[in-house]
């Protein structure tokens, strides 16, 4: 994850310093708030059916409420203060365009780890191995939480060229 992030911020980087055009930011903004929303109704899901996060195995014993409200997140979403701080650099992109450049490098970054921790998720994969054994609503989160941060990443480093 780290990894990843760091390379992003080279890519991003390295990209000629220029104002994101206002179609670039409302794209930006546009996915992650998309993101914000499927990620809230993730939490909705995984409090409703007790899905705790697990990501590569480590499993925290807090309820699937606490730790979305105060903790790292859920099986289906992030923490609240993660999206919170989406929030924030989201609104950012409205910015002179330092700060706009900036706040697409957050949710540049941010896309990254929200796509590999979702991946890290164990029922990720059970979702993905048993399509038919598993609830719509919990496919179509998946789906979501790895489809939308990939967009987000991708638009994000093309706001920043």
């Amino acid at each position: 994850m780290v990894a990843a992030a760091a390379a992003l911020i080279v890519i991003a980087s390295a990209a000629a310093a220029q104002t994101p055009s206002r179609r670039q930011r409302a794209a930006v903004a546009s996915v992650s708030l998309g993101y914000v929303g499927a990620a809230l109704l993730g939490a909705h899901i995984a409090i409703r059916d007790s899905l705790p996060e697990a990501p590569f195995g480590m499993r925290s014993h807090r309820s699937v409420r606490s730790e979305f409200l105060a903790g790292t997140g859920t099986a289906l979403s992030p923490g609240l203060s993660m999206l919170v701080a989406q929030g924030v650099a989201t609104a950012l992109l409205a910015g002179p365009s330092s700060t706009a450049r900036g706040a697409s490098t957050a949710l540049a970054i941010g896309g990254v780890l929200y796509g590999v921790g979702q991946l890290g998720e164990p029922i990720t994969w059970r979702v993905w191995r048993h399509r038919r054994a598993t609830p719509a609503s919990w496919q179509a989160s998946v789906a979501a939480n790895v489809m939308l941060p990939t967009a987000l990443t991708i638009l994000s480093v093309q706001a920043r060229r």
